[in-house]
């Protein structure tokens, strides 16, 4: 059985890598390691403290969503 190579786009000069990489078929992670970090800390800080506490302690979801940043 033979295999049928798709044809790249030549690479010009004036491609940017991202885009190069991109048509070459390797796409990196899009946020930044410090981006998903907080991530990561706030999903674990909702699910810990915030998630399972019942409505009048809506004050303390509030500061704990303030403290990561919500207006």
């Amino acid at each position: 059985m033979d295999v049928i190579d798709t044809p790249r786009p030549p690479s010009d000069e004036r491609t940017p890598p991202d885009l190069l990489a991109r048509q070459q078929g390797f796409v990196g992670p899009t946020f930044t390691l410090g981006n998903r970090l907080r991530r990561a800390l706030w999903m674990l800080v909702w699910l810990l403290l915030a998630r399972w506490t019942p409505p009048p302690l809506h004050r303390w979801r509030v500061l704990l969503l303030r403290l990561f940043g919500a207006d």
